[in-house]
């Protein structure tokens, strides 16, 4: 009796053995499909490099612990937050969303993650109204539900490591939100790398049951009058936009500009002497005068517009009887110094191209004609949390002639990097909106100057603009003399407004 029960136990442990393989078989197949699914659905929308980031107005920092619950320094947030400094200071988001809970009176080692992010952010230099606290997001769920249904956005840049980015694209998507990622790096620990993996693919799972049972965020600390400030407020901006400054004179025969000379904080220095040209037998004073910011937001902002100033200086200098002075202004002087340094520098080659030009007793009898001068103007005329705009010009008058050739850059830098905003860099943002507003505000700008537009497309007008820059009224695309037949002498500047 007992041998035929241990007959009757054998096929029924196979069978229980069968059932629970088909059912590991069904949740591995589960599982796999809805890692297949997540990853195929973020598909070069997730980024390592932030220079290939688009930009969004708000980056939202999916947030975790800077302490693990047994109490190790965690590196994940380490690294979200270097990610949230890196996009911030290269420009590519306006304001930080710091996403998480506050776990300080229910965890062990708990934390105010929203609290910790923001501390961090501060001490890398992020201006603490750049940073919006949300207690909601414990989940992250709910962190990309509030982001669509209370911020009203609709699109962000997404901060996490890949995986995670990977799996709140599925959830914006779900939310009709416009979403990318900035992969932060992983943890260095290669156990954390394996326990973190191996929880993702059961929180994707977990996903998408709840978009099944269409689970419902909790907002338990929803502010319902949330209103992401206008990252403008902070922006400074001296609005002037013409050529030839530093052109006029006093009755004494004195240079001055009517402008210029009445900005706080801005050097003016002049240098002249008399210079002859033998060619033309005649002697004239040549005079040159700099307008130059004493102060300015970083050093890395001062070497930059000095070394576009260094480039333009020498082409207030018309005559040259050697080549010793070409080679002499091309060398300039070390922009990395300070704005009394380097006009100092500036004076003591002028007066070596002025001793290579200078006039004595042999041209006695030369004729004394209409100066020739230069003046070069370097000046901060935007500036928010990000970037600052400069003019850097060199306006010329040969002899009366006052301004032949005139023309003015600008440079909008990257106050943390250096970096100088381009064209191409703004359009691959902004391809798709920005075309028709360049080619209606051309048609505008070009009726108000009082002449008719040509028939260039937005494309050909980008293509023969000299510059980008960033100001208070929007986007400035400017072109130096006759660059696009605008039918006066001098520059045109084209601002299109854009809301950012």
């Amino acid at each position: 009796m007992g041998y035929k029960e241990i007959e009757m136990k054998k096929p029924r442990i196979k069978h229980v053995m069968a059932i629970g393989a088909t059912c590991l078989l069904v949740v591995f197949i589960v599982i796999i499909v809805c890692d297949v699914l997540v990853t195929s659905n973020a598909k070069a929308r997730t980024f390592d490099d932030v220079s290939d980031v688009p930009h969004n107005k708000v980056g939202l920092l999916l947030a975790t612990s800077p302490i693990t619950p047994q109490g190790e320094h965690n590196y994940y947030f380490d690294n979200r937050v270097k990610a949230a400094d890196e996009l911030y200071k290269a420009g590519k988001v306006d304001f930080i969303i710091a996403s998480g809970g506050d776990y300080t009176r229910d965890h062990t080692n708990g934390c105010d993650e929203p609290s910790a992010i923001r501390d961090s952010l501060i001490a890398r230099g992020i201006p603490e109204n750049r940073i919006v606290l949300d207690y909601d997001g414990t989940r992250t769920l709910n962190s990309i539900a509030k982001a669509r249904e209370i911020y009203d956005l609709d699109s962000l840049t997404l901060i996490s490591q890949k995986y995670h980015n990977e799996r709140a694209l599925y959830l914006a998507d779900k939310y009709g939100l416009h979403a990318l990622g900035y992969n932060a790096a992983p943890s260095p620990v290669r156990s954390k790398r394996i326990k973190n993996t191996l929880r993702e693919y059961l929180a994707r799972v977990k996903m998408f049951i709840d978009l099944k049972h269409e689970s419902i965020p909790d907002f338990e600390k929803c502010d319902v009058y949330f209103e992401l400030p206008d990252n403008q407020t902070t922006a400074t901006t001296t609005s002037f936009l013409d050529l030839f400054y530093g052109m006029e004179k006093d009755s004494t025969g004195k240079y001055f500009d009517p402008l210029l000379d009445t900005i706080p904080g801005l050097i003016h220095k002049e240098c002249k002497s008399i210079w002859y040209s033998p060619m033309d037998s005649v002697r004239f004073e040549m005079s040159m005068g700099l307008y130059i910011d004493k102060s300015y937001p970083s050093d890395i902002v001062k070497d930059t517009v000095f070394s576009k100033l260094n480039a333009v200086i020498p082409t207030g200098f018309s005559y040259d009887i050697d080549e010793k002075q070409d080679s002499l202004l091309k060398i300039g002087v070390n922009p990395a110094q300070s704005a009394d340094a380097f006009i100092r520098g500036w004076e003591k080659i002028f007066k070596k191209a002025s001793s290579l030009n200078g006039y004595n007793s042999n041209f006695s009898n030369y004729p004394m004609i209409i100066g020739s001068r230069g003046c070069a103007v370097c000046h901060k005329i935007y500036e928010d949390s990000i970037w600052a705009t400069y003019i850097v010009e060199m306006s010329v008058d040969y002899h009366g002639s006052n301004g032949c050739p005139s023309s003015a850059d600008y440079y909008t830098v990257n106050k943390s990097t250096g970096k100088i905003l381009s064209i191409k860099e703004f359009m691959a943002q902004r391809q798709s909106t920005i075309e028709r507003q360049i080619r209606k505000e051309y048609v505008k700008t070009a009726t108000s100057k009082g002449f008719n537009p040509s028939d260039y497309t937005a494309e050909e007008l980008i293509g023969k603009a000299n510059g980008i820059a960033k100001l208070n009224k929007g986007i400035l695309l400017y072109f130096h003399p006759y660059n696009i037949g605008c039918g006066a002498e001098g520059q045109y500047n084209l601002i299109i407004p854009v809301r950012e």
